[in-house]
């Protein structure tokens, strides 16, 4: 509680004071008597010793009860001590002093009282000691639940983010707390209005704040709103403002107060919420249109490489040409497809490592800025690789981005440069080497480049799936991918992959007996996988959609493989797959599909949409060989 001052008749307590020094009986008269008695306090006589010699009134008990005691009998324990040193202190300089201490009254035994003590000097010397003290043990419970309010207060706004402001009306000045001032990043707790406002409100919220404010005036009701701030570095950020009128005893209104709370956080969290929402909305209609793009391309594909083998000489370069044109966009359906966050089956294909490397490169040269220089460097004669080319081109993709964003923070000639080698320890394998200048990645954080989610990047430069994505590719094809210094103190990302002897003669090409159900929507597409089937002397038949599939099971004759499309009219594919599992479970099951891959589904082998014919011969050879 603060200090209070002397109560107002200090001076007619010194006038007592004298009175009584001078008067032969100091109390007897009626005039000192009159005023002792309408003091507020109580007025208490003490010899040097604080002896209690005369007192105006008891708050308990008779006046009889307190005279000749000591007054140190009637304090606390605890608080003799410094009511005596206070004493000491008036006899030793003659001057009034105040201590707050605890007694008898009407709030008990621990009652609070506030006292003033002044010496009565004669010649110099004190005779005698007047104490006035009067019970503030009300005043202080009211100003310790303030207190108690005040911390409360305190301790939501600090747990909010929030600062209080006030605009005062009259003076046109805006105060702030230090949250506030911390939240605006101003030294000056308060700042003239239109100082504040040109200074850190950003001038395109400026005018929306002002009317926000008057109109909360002009309707004596709270608002709330959001605007923009610069702080002193020219950052950009978001805050929260609510506030209510401060209307005077006369109902005039005299200020605004509130509070300002930090929403730049919470608006970039929003905003890339509402970000992802549009992707996955983009994502969606990305997924649809690449599926209908893929029926198109399974029906185009094997009947490119049909005509291929039947027309003239002279026309086979062109056909090849459009079988390399349907071969690029199905490869552009595939990035489609990964951006949609669409899986595909897994399906691995003879390819040669450089034109993987040329393929991603050739993608990064086209987004990344000029200012980043990209360097291809491919070993002559490299074996080519059985690989899903899909994920290596991720991996590839997604160590290269990773190093054109460590090369960013080079002011010079940052370079990105990747080399594709053949080694032979421990095994025969493709390693293709991704190096950039950059700052490289401290020691004590290299052990956890891989771990899913670990960024060294700022925040919204990257989700840190990136390596561990890469890293998982290569583990998944029996390589490895590891990381050391480059040169100069940049990093070097190695992607290992062993090289693989496939059997070509045992492949595609070779055909087998069989009989195959085409199951598929697309009337194109089923005439031609047909084709391609039939031209490789297999037994087909074929059906349109989950009905007919169910009935052509029932028909005399084996079927050795279905091929079945993931998504059909009729009943679904799973309808489909457990009656072939309960009534013919001899017959394997090939799913085909351009989309989604069904976790919890098990099949004898997947085939992915568009498909080539050695890839739809090779995957209905190795489900009936199985």
């Amino acid at each position: 509680m603060a200090e209070s001052n002397p109560p107002d008749d200090l001076e007619l307590l010194r006038a007592i004071a004298a009175l009584a020094a001078d008067a032969p009986d100091p109390f007897a008269g009626a005039l000192v008597g009159a005023i002792t008695a309408q003091m507020p306090g109580m007025l208490v006589l003490l010899d040097p010793a604080a002896r209690i010699l005369w007192l105006n009134r008891a708050n308990t008990g008779t006046v009889a009860d307190y005279l000749g005691r000591s007054v140190l009998e009637f304090a606390t324990p605890g608080e003799r001590a410094e009511i005596r040193a206070t004493f000491d202190r008036v006899l030793a300089t003659g001057q009034v002093d105040r201590f707050v201490g605890h007694g008898p009254g009407k709030r008990g035994p621990a009652s609070r009282y506030e006292s003033w003590v002044a010496p009565i000097i004669r010649a110099g010397t004190v005779l005698a000691l007047v104490l006035v003290t009067r019970d503030v043990s009300e005043a202080w419970e009211l100003y310790e639940q303030l207190r108690d309010r005040e911390q409360r207060l305190s301790l939501v706004l600090e747990a909010a983010g929030m600062g209080t402001w006030r605009f005062d009306w009259r003076t046109m000045t805006v105060d702030l707390d230090e949250r506030a001032r911390a939240i605006y990043g101003l030294a000056e707790s308060r700042l003239p209005s239109r100082t504040f406002t040109s200074t850190r409100i950003h001038p395109e919220d400026r005018e929306a704040a002002d009317r926000a404010a008057f109109a909360s005036m002009a309707s004596r009701q709270p608002y709330a709103s959001e605007n923009r701030i610069l702080h002193p570095e020219g950052e950009v950020r978001w805050v929260a403002i609510t506030g209510s009128p401060v209307i005077d005893e006369r109902g005039e209104i005299v200020a605004l107060m509130g509070t300002v709370t930090d929403i730049t956080a919470k608006r970039e969290l929003a905003g890339r919420a509402l970000q992802t929402q549009r992707l996955e909305a983009v994502g969606q209609l990305t997924a649809g249109i690449a599926h209908n793009f893929n029926n198109v391309l399974a029906a185009i594909m094997p009947t490119l490489a049909l005509v291929e083998r039947e027309v003239r000489p002279a026309s086979v370069s062109i056909v090849r040409g459009a079988a390399q044109a349907a071969g690029r966009a199905a490869e552009l359906v595939q990035q489609l497809m990964t951006f949609a966050g669409r899986n595909r089956p897994q399906v691995r294909t003879v390819e040669r490592p450089g034109l993987l490397v040329e393929r991603t490169i050739a993608l990064c040269r086209s987004t990344f800025g000029r200012t980043i220089t990209l360097v291809v460097e491919l070993a002559p004669d490299l074996p080519e690789i059985h690989v899903d080319a899909g994920q290596i081109e991720q991996a590839l993709l997604n160590l290269v981005l990773n190093a054109r964003d460590a090369v960013e923070l080079v002011a010079l000639r940052p370079t990105v440069t990747v080399r594709a080698s053949l080694v032979t320890a421990p095994v025969r394998s493709i390693a293709i080497a991704i190096e950039d200048n950059g700052p490289g990645v401290p020691e004590a954080l290299r052990e956890r480049v891989f771990d899913p989610f670990f960024t060294t990047k700022e925040v919204g430069r990257g989700t840190g799936l990136g390596l561990s994505t890469a890293y998982a590719i290569a583990r998944e094809h029996g390589g490895s991918l590891g990381y050391e210094p480059a040169p100069g103190g940049g990093a070097r990302f190695s992607l290992v992959i062993p090289v693989v002897e496939v059997d070509r003669a045992a492949g595609p090409d070779a055909r087998t007996s069989g009989t195959v159900l085409v199951v598929d929507d697309d009337e194109l597409v089923r005439g031609a996988i047909e084709a391609v089937l039939a031209d490789a002397g297999y037994t087909v038949r074929s059906a349109s959609d989950g009905h007919r599939a169910i009935a052509a099971l029932a028909e005399p004759g084996r079927i050795d493989v279905v091929l079945l499309d993931v998504t059909m009219p009729g009943p679904s594919w799973r309808v489909v797959v457990d009656t072939i599992r309960r009534t013919s479970p001899t017959t394997r099951i090939v799913m085909f599909t351009g989309g989604i891959v069904p976790p919890d589904v098990h099949v004898d082998g997947w085939l992915a949409k568009p498909a080539v014919p050695e890839a739809i011969l090779g995957a209905v050879a190795a489900a009936i060989k199985n």
